[in-house]
Parts: structure tokens; C-alpha cells; sequence
């Protein structure tokens, strides 16, 4: 059996004491000669010593591992936010954890519990709730926190979103000027959910008092009964603009609106939207949509998370806006 090396091997092999291992191994050479840190270096590597994250954890009190609590990894929004963060944290020598709420406040919630039973030296949360007393029972109060992609109303946190409401109303300007007089947006429940709000805030701002909101449920039925509302709005006002407020509305309603005629090139009906994905590029005829960068969403959010790591402190509660193109 192959024995493994310990810090006392290497302290003894390098002829100096565990402590000041300990401080060489965290990066605090400041008051160590140049002989005796080469000692060190050298017996480390005779020894093939390796340290142990848990012991290490131990001594400085600081974990180098990183709780990425996602929305729903099967989203592609949620996945590009990750590849972000974890670019980052890798490059400084954290550790992402990825974890999945799966689209469910309830589980969201029970996962951030239990990281106060686990060593974590950081959180980073795309918040499902907007409920802050919530938060604050359950997130770790010792360790840096940072939202991205929504924000909690009151938050103690940062956060990384979008330029969601200056770039709806970039776009729903630009059709404005087209000469679209009516807007159907197409969303979930806007109530407590800032990107949403945000966004019709944009839109609002530009076409005021003639905004419909047409809002499909989870199931086929009420999709099919959102779609016919519609179908019927657009022909009552001859036209207008359709903007779905997220990717996945785009793609649901888009491609049956061009097949049912809705959307022709030269027809005074149009769309628009948020796109995460290059899929709508293929789509004939094409349509102009807002693309989010949310990879640079996670950069920014893991960056700030890192200052608040290596500072032991929470990160100043700030709104950081990552612009958005259309």
C-alpha cells in the first residue's frame, strides 16, 4: 500500500515546524525566508504532498467552494450563466457547485437551508422568489451572497441583470417608429418578478395605453386559448406588434404565426422578443430580437462574489447592468 505524505512529513522533510507549512501552503510568505520556502517547495515535490481542502478549510476558515444555485438547469439561459461563473471561479481557484431549483420557489428555497449545513465560502443565486424575509431565514449570513438575472425588491445583495427595462423600450421605439400603434405582450405573470416587470415598464413607456398582455399557462389548452385571443386582437387592430418577453414564448408562438399566416414579409404584423439562443436566425422570415449575454451575467456576478471572498465581506448591495443588443 502506497502511503500518502502528511503536513508533518513535509515538515519534518523541510526541517521547520507544521505552523509554518500551514502559512506557506495559504500564500503567507511574507515573513518566511527565501531558503526556508525552498525547503518547503522542495520537500513538497520529493513527497508528492498534497494538500487536504478540508483540512486547509479548516485552518484559514475560508472555503475555496462556490454554491451556483440555478433556476432550472435545463434552460439555456440558466446554463450559459453558469459557464460564466464557473470561468472565473476556475481561473481563482474556486470550486462551483451547481445546483438546480428546477423552476420550484419550494425547492429553491430548501437548498439554499441547506447550505448552512455544508462548507461554502460563497452563494450565487438567479432567484425563482421575491420573497426577502424568506431569504434571509435561510441563506448563510457569514459567507458573500450575489443575485444575478432577477432582482429581490429591498435586497441587502447585489445583483447582475439585464438592461431589461432600456432595451425594451430601445425596441419597442424602434417599431414605434415603424408605424406600429398597438403591442400584445406575451408573458407569465408579471407580479413580483422584476425582469418581467421591467420590461413592460420599457415597453409601456413607449406605446402607453395600447399594450395588451395575452398570458399562456403551462398547458397545451391554455396555450391553444392564448393564441386564439391573439389571433383574434391582432385582426381586431389591424396588426401591431407581438413581443414576448421571453425566449420561450418566442419560439412557442412564433413558428404556428408564420404557418396561420399571421406574419408575412409585407404584412403590418411583426415580432420581437427576448433570445437567448440563435434559433430564431433560421426562422423565415426573419425577425430583429434583444440577445442577453447571460455568460457575462455569470462573469460579472462570480467576480464581485470573489472581491466580497477575499475581503471577508459582503459585497455592497448595487444594481450591475449587463447590456443587452437588438
Amino acid at each position: 500500500m502506497v502511503s500518502v505524505a502528511t503536513m508533518r512529513d513535509v515538515a519534518s522533510e523541510a526541517g521547520v515546524s507544521t505552523a509554518t507549512i500551514s502559512r506557506y501552503l495559504n500564500g503567507k510568505t511574507n515573513h518566511m525566508s527565501s531558503a526556508t520556502a525552498k525547503r518547503v517547495t522542495e520537500a513538497i515535490k520529493k513527497l508528492n504532498y498534497v494538500p487536504n481542502e478540508s483540512a486547509r478549510q479548516l485552518i484559514t476558515k475560508q472555503s475555496r467552494l462556490v454554491a451556483v444555485v440555478a433556476a432550472d438547469v435545463d434552460d439555456y439561459f440558466s446554463t450559459e450563466i453558469f459557464k460564466g461563473v464557473n470561468s472565473v471561479l476556475k481561473k481563482n481557484n474556486f470550486i462551483a457547485v451547481l445546483m438546480d431549483s428546477d423552476s420550484d420557489e419550494q425547492r429553491e428555497l430548501g437548498t439554499l437551508s441547506s447550505l448552512n449545513q455544508q462548507m461554502f465560502g460563497g452563494v450565487i443565486i438567479q432567484p425563482l422568489s421575491n420573497d426577502l424575509k424568506a431569504f434571509k431565514k435561510v441563506i448563510p449570513q457569514n459567507i458573500p451572497v450575489v443575485m444575478l438575472d432577477r432582482q429581490v425588491e429591498n435586497s441587502p445583495w447585489p445583483s447582475v441583470v439585464t438592461n431589461n427595462y432600456t432595451i425594451s423600450k430601445k425596441a419597442a421605439q424602434y417599431f414605434k417608429d415603424q408605424g406600429l400603434n398597438h403591442v400584445f405582450v406575451i408573458t407569465n405573470n408579471v407580479k413580483n418578478v422584476s425582469t418581467r416587470e421591467e420590461r413592460l415598464s420599457g415597453i409601456k413607456a413607449v406605446f402607453h395605453e395600447n399594450v395588451q398582455i395575452i398570458e399562456p399557462g403551462d398547458s397545451e389548452d391554455s396555450f391553444n386559448e392564448a393564441y386564439t385571443k391573439l389571433k383574434r386582437s391582432v385582426a381586431a387592430t389591424h396588426g401591431g406588434l407581438i413581443f414576448a418577453l421571453k425566449e420561450r414564448w418566442l419560439l412557442k408562438f412564433l413558428p404556428k404565426l408564420i404557418r396561420d399566416g399571421v406574419i408575412r414579409k409585407s404584412d403590418g404584423v411583426h415580432m420581437t422578443g427576448f433570445s437567448d439562443t440563435s434559433l430564431t436566425d433560421n426562422i423565415d422570415p426573419g425577425i430583429k430580437v434583444i440577445n442577453q449575454d447571460p455568460y457575462q451575467i455569470g462573469v460579472s456576478a462570480a467576480q464581485i462574489l470573489i472581491e466580497g471572498v477575499d475581503s471577508a465581506t459582503q459585497p455592497i448591495a448595487k444594481k450591475i447592468e449587463i447590456p443587452a443588443q437588438f
